[in-house]
């Protein structure tokens, strides 16, 4: 399986989390809440914006799994 793991969340800066957490995989920006709205990401307690992981098959790009 060639696949991606990305991570979205509104934060401008992911730098301090990734390492702090020592993450080995993709944190996008979405500052717009364009991506989360587009793949309907939830937001947290329902005010805050959400966080969302993704595996997303590279070829197609088709979202294999989602985790939030």
């Amino acid at each position: 399986l060639d696949a991606a793991i990305v991570g979205v969340s509104a934060d401008a800066d992911h730098s301090q989390f990734i390492n702090k957490y020592g993450l080995k995989f993709t944190l996008l920006s979405d500052t717009k809440n364009e991506f989360r709205q587009l793949y309907g990401v939830p937001k947290t307690l329902g005010i805050l914006p959400g966080r969302c992981t993704y595996v997303i098959e590279k070829e197609t790009r088709k979202v294999l799994m989602k985790f939030s």
